[in-house]
């Protein structure tokens, strides 16, 4: 999916009147047959945990619990949308099992005259991955709010620091980050509608534990369709490296690689099955049975978007990212589960700074002008001491078509012109420059959601 690359530009794919279509058409599908009774199964656990019913029809989306940018905040915002306009059920999951970036956002700030970006983190506890990430204390917060609220004083970031203060009403939430993450996003949503549901929970469901199963006892016959489905995308993309869009499971000589990890005290590691074992490296954990009873077994990519829409969801909504692999994980239920793949959605967003967006354009037309015509710049008893040298330009300049000779004369002229003024051009290549900057500094879409107003991107969504 391509990003969109304009100010307040979204880009949903198909566009969002015919999603209610392809939520009615997904139902009326055959269901993968080894997967009919599963499917009714989970969704009769996942309603338990959420409230919703298992009978309505059920929009889904999941990002990583992080400080996340509009375009990937748009696609919660949509599950509300949904809701209104055609009463679409929806439900969001935080993808905790993931391994932890250090919690951080950017910041535009000013420093001695120049508007730049620096990263700003959050001091946290706890393991590799999101789930055993530690919510961070009320003193490391505050910290981080004030430090981004002194960088919001530019002039560049009233607007963001005016939406941040909302940030002071929030109490964070002892616990785990991804809660943390969750509530603060939900709080700057106002009244979400849709529940959220971390993954590492839908994991513990005994439906999810049936799909592993699955996926286990045909361990080989798996690995070789996924490896292929892979094979065939990168060709088609001509992508040089095996680890794009992720890399293929190991198959070796008696043990096969399964498409879940396996998560335990914050580390994250590779599962196998081998002589009907899971491993983990070269640490035997004991049977299937055994090591589903551990509750530690989280998917990957491919696996996770398989029980989410064969086995869970009615539509799901992918970001930009996702959206990309997502031909693979079709090939996958097409040729394994041998089934017809559900349709998808994708949707994602640009979204500026809020603010004016400075442009060097003018300031270009101008340098460009000096340093082409340097004698209509030049003061009186400049252009006196140089009466010779504009003569000469404008004699060579009337001539007609310019040869190499010519070409030289003229390049040699405008230099001589210029020789008075580099002093304004040096100083306006300089504001040129630094408009460059600013505008790349507030054109950056990776802002977090916390820097603009829940109003402005509600109202953008509904002109969709």
């Amino acid at each position: 999916m391509i990003i969109p690359p304009g100010n307040r530009e979204a880009r949903l794919n198909p566009a969002l009147e015919i999603w209610p279509h392809l939520v009615e058409a997904n139902r009326r599908l055959p269901l993968a047959p080894m997967l009919e009774d599963l499917r009714a199964q989970a969704r009769r656990e996942f309603a338990d945990l959420t409230g919703l019913s298992p009978s309505q029809p059920l929009v889904m989306t999941g990002h990583q619990p992080e400080f996340v940018h509009p375009g990937v905040w748009m696609r919660f915002l949509l599950l509300d949308l949904l809701r209104q306009r055609w009463g679409l059920e929806g439900a969001a999951f935080a993808v905790d099992s993931d391994l932890a970036d250090e919690p951080a956002v950017e910041v535009p700030f000013l420093c001695r005259g120049e508007l730049l970006r620096r990263r700003v983190e959050l001091a946290t506890e706890g393991g590799a991955t999101y789930e055993s990430l530690l919510s961070p204390s009320a003193e490391a917060w505050r910290r981080f709010c004030k430090v981004i609220e002194e960088a919001l004083a530019c002039p560049a970031g009233a607007r963001a620091r005016l939406a941040f203060r909302r940030v002071g009403s929030f109490i964070p939430p002892a616990g785990s980050f991804p809660a943390f993450s969750v509530a603060l996003r939900r709080f700057w949503e106002g009244t979400p509608s849709y529940p959220e549901i971390h993954l590492s929970v839908i994991t513990r469901i005994p439906s999810f534990g049936r799909f592993f199963l699955l996926l286990a006892e045909q361990a080989l016959s798996f690995a070789v369709t996924l490896n292929t489905a892979l094979a065939g995308w990168r060709v088609r993309h001509r992508a040089r490296s095996t680890a794009v869009p992720f890399p293929d499971l190991e198959i070796g000589p008696g043990r096969v690689e399964l498409p879940f990890w396996w998560e335990k005290e914050g580390r994250r590691s590779p599962l196998f099955l081998k002589e009907g074992q899971l491993w983990i490296q070269d640490q035997p954990l004991g049977t299937i049975k055994e090591a589903l009873a551990a509750a530690a077994i989280r998917p990957r990519a491919v696996s996770l978007t398989l029980f989410m829409r064969l086995c869970l969801a009615d539509l799901f909504l992918h970001g930009a990212g996702g959206a990309d692999y997502e031909e693979v994980t079709d090939e996958v239920i097409l040729r394994f589960f041998h089934a017809t793949p559900p349709a998808f959605v994708s949707a994602t967003l640009t979204l500026f700074l809020p603010g004016e967006e400075p442009s060097a354009g003018s300031l270009k037309r101008l340098l460009r002008d000096l340093e082409q015509r340097p004698e209509r710049y030049l003061a009186n008893s400049q252009r006196a001491a140089l009466i010779a040298v504009i003569t000469q330009k404008s004699a060579t300049m009337s001539s007609g078509k310019l040869d190499r000779t010519g070409y030289r004369a003229l390049q040699a002229a405008n230099e001589g012109l210029r020789r008075p003024l580099r002093g304004q051009i040096t100083a306006l290549e300089k504001r040129v420059a630094d408009a460059e900057s600013a505008r790349d500094v507030l054109s950056f879409r990776g802002y977090p959601f916390f820097f603009f107003q829940t109003e402005e991107l509600r109202e953008l969504l509904a002109a969709l």
